[in-house]
């Protein structure tokens, strides 16, 4: 059986063309990671945008709002698929999970004023409610880095 190099493998520092590959490889993964996290928030936007057609609105037949129903339910069925991938390739779990959210949030506000006039977006609290929900996410997001960077030196 044929051993299969893995991206994830640590360099070895010596400079060698495998190691140029593995960072590549990383470098890859990485931004696989970005684009699956938020792709998999674009998706849980939709999907929350499909079933707010499908409950808010009064002047749709049940067959139409059953279909989108079912459309809601296959949205987010891709959205977890997309999501579990993000998990697999990101560096952490803490990535995926902040770059899923804050695309999630912003498309949600943006498809919030688009399709249904909300002005609630456009009013102080909610931008400022978005901005400490980022604030916060980040700050995860940088304590996470450092517990990293702390755990590959004590090794």
């Amino acid at each position: 059986m044929i051993a299969k190099k893995s991206s994830r493998t640590k360099p070895t520092g010596n400079g060698s063309p495998d190691e140029k590959e593995l960072d590549d490889g990383r470098d890859g993964t990485k931004k696989k990671g970005i684009l699956l996290s938020l792709t998999s928030g674009f998706l849980a936007a939709m999907a929350s945008l499909v079933a707010k057609l499908a409950l808010d609105s009064h002047d749709i037949s049940l067959v139409f709002r059953c279909f989108l129903m079912l459309l809601m339910v296959l949205v987010n069925s891709i959205m977890w698929t997309t999501y579990s991938k993000a998990l697999d390739a990101c560096e952490s779990s803490v990535v995926a999970s902040v770059l899923n959210t804050i695309s999630n949030f912003t498309l949600t506000a943006i498809m919030g004023v688009v399709f249904f006039k909300e002005g609630y977006v456009l009013s102080l609290r909610w931008p400022s409610g978005m901005a400490l929900i980022l604030i916060g996410l980040c700050l995860i997001l940088h304590e996470n880095r450092q517990d990293q960077r702390n755990t590959k030196k004590r090794c």
